[in-house]
């Protein structure tokens, strides 16, 4: 088989899929998922297995449910590489660290996709950083919000004592 044979959208899917389950990472579908169309990786704790939750019902292609498949198993690594220390920091809810989660496990799900053979042709590629930036962006906002928030304080407290 020719190393840079596109997979079909369905295969792709499953590769990893396959890859989740042999990660000991259950799969939940979620009716409330449904709705927003997100996909949440849970931390396994005591007996409960590591989880990624996905929406019941979707319009997503199936190459982007790999692609974001791909990601959730991303948070997955990151959380198996990390301290304990720095888990419970990404674990915070803290805008800035959140957001630097959710690039490593950006940075995995690439490595991953790579690995599987599923980013073989710039068709793939593009879709793969279309919906990559799509998602990052709906964390800036916040981002940018928590940096700045500080900084308009300090300045109208300034302001106000002139």
């Amino acid at each position: 088989m020719d190393e840079k044979a596109i997979l079909s959208d369905e295969v792709a899917k499953d590769r990893i899929l396959y890859r989740i389950s042999s990660e000991g990472i259950r799969i939940r579908s979620s009716f409330s998922k449904s709705a927003t169309g997100q996909y949440t990786y849970y931390l396994g704790e005591d007996k409960i297995p590591p989880t990624i939750e996905v929406p019941q019902f979707t319009d997503l292609s199936e190459l982007i449910q790999a692609f974001a498949l791909a990601h959730e198993l991303g948070h997955h690594y990151v959380y198996q590489r990390i301290s304990r220390k720095k888990a419970r920091l990404f674990k915070s809810g803290m805008t800035c660290t959140t957001y630097w989660n959710e690039k490593l496990a950006w940075r995995e799900a690439e490595k991953i996709l790579k690995e599987e053979r599923i980013l073989v042709d710039e068709q793939t590629n593009c879709s793969f950083f279309k919906y990559k930036t799509f998602c990052l962006n709906t964390y800036k906002d916040q981002v940018v919000h928590s940096i700045s928030s500080p900084f308009k304080f300090l300045f109208g407290s300034v302001l106000l004592l002139m």
